[in-house]
């Protein structure tokens, strides 16, 4: 569908962010941004999926998977590292699906959000307390024992050696 806070010249989502979160994205001038990890928060940290990115990241990414592979009625507890910009994005778009879910950011990147609400903060919420709220981060620590390997390869060859480390690391 066609968002009214997508036009060319609305500053909804930007507006809301600049006064909603501080929290800063670096990008690197001469590599791709990298890959977007989706776990789940069990012990295992089992991968769903990942893709790789080829801009900046973006709640974008999340709000699309949300949308286009998400049944009606899936309401899944979400946690991601901007998940106060994820929640407005979503709720500029899809307000319907968004209120219903839970979105918090893992409690590393919690203290980057300085001026966020405090309902973003995973450790508020006794329910996610059992839960591995930083398997991705901890996927991530796994892949820069790889990343020299994968930084220069082509993206055929680097979407096959990431297939294979993620089958993997599945397995195990």
């Amino acid at each position: 569908p066609k968002y009214e806070a997508d036009k060319k010249n609305s500053k909804k989502d930007k507006d809301a962010w600049e006064s909603l979160c501080q929290k800063l994205f670096p990008e690197h001038s001469k590599l791709t941004p990298g890959l977007f990890i989706v776990t789940c928060c069990c012990p295992e940290k089992r991968i769903y999926g990942f893709k790789k990115m080829v801009q900046g990241e973006s709640p974008r990414i999340i709000f699309d998977m949300i949308t286009t592979r998400f049944e009606p009625g899936y309401n899944p507890k979400i946690i991601y590292d901007a998940s106060c910009r994820l929640k407005e994005m979503g709720m500029n778009r899809e307000p319907k699906i968004f209120s219903n879910f839970l979105i918090t950011s893992d409690p590393l990147h919690v203290y980057n959000h300085t001026t966020c609400n405090a309902s973003f903060n995973s450790t508020k919420y006794e329910d996610l307390k059992p839960l591995n709220r930083e398997a991705c981060e901890q996927f991530n620590s796994l892949l820069r024992g790889i990343q020299s390997s994968l930084t220069y390869m082509s993206f055929s060859n680097y979407m096959l050696a990431m297939n294979i480390f993620v089958a993997f690391h599945n397995l195990k």
